[in-house]
This record gives structure tokens, sequence and C-alpha cells, in this order.
């Protein structure tokens, strides 16, 4: 799995988690994307991937989170890590509301890579 796959998954989980996606947080996830892949592929790729992401229950959405932050971890330097993680948590807050579910799935992250 690439950097940009397990990136994208990470923030379209996290943008899941709370049972509804406002367009703010969709255009995290495609800021991420921006630069990286053409337009056109990313919104197939958004749309064919976050159908498939929200047909998962919740522990197999979780399974797939742990999958991709590690993935992520392992192909990433610290810096790209601390940007990504801003926007993750920019993204998030974006409706103005953490939930405990977010809550839950920033603190693996943050656990995880070991950032406090």
């Amino acid at each position: 799995m690439s950097k940009v796959t397990s990136g994208y998954k990470l923030l379209m989980i996290l943008s899941l988690v709370d049972g509804h996606q406002i367009p703010e947080e969709e255009v995290y996830v495609r800021e991420f994307l921006n630069g990286i892949v053409d337009d056109e592929l990313a919104g197939t790729f958004i749309q064919t991937e976050k159908e498939r992401l929200k047909s998962l229950d919740s522990a197999t959405l979780e399974a797939e989170f742990e999958v991709s932050m590690n993935h992520f971890f392992s192909s990433t330097s610290p810096a790209e890590r601390t940007i990504f993680l801003d926007r993750a948590m920019k993204l998030i807050k974006s409706d103005d509301n953490i939930t405990r579910e977010e809550n839950k799935f920033i603190d693996k992250l943050f656990e995880a890579w070991d950032v406090y």
C-alpha cells in the first residue's frame, strides 16, 4: 500500500467514524490528494473507496485504519507525519464537534506514531 493510499484511507475513515461526512471534511481529503493524483482519478478513487469503507462494520473499519496507519508510518518521514496529523486534526474539527469515535481514532495515530 502506498503512502497516498494509506493516507487517503486514514483521512476518509476519520471523516466517516462519526456517522456522517460533511463537505468540509472531503475538502481535506482532496487537498491531501491534490498534486499527487490527477483530479479525475482522484474523484473516481474517492467515490469508490468511500463507498467501500462506508460498507464496513466498525471492527473491520478499525482494523483497516490500523493497517493504513502502520503503512503510512513506514513510508513517511517524521515531518510528513506531523503535516498529516495537522490535516487530520483540522478534518475532525471541521464540524466543530469531535466525537468519541473521532477522538479514539486520532488518539491511535498519536500513540502509534509516538507524538504527544
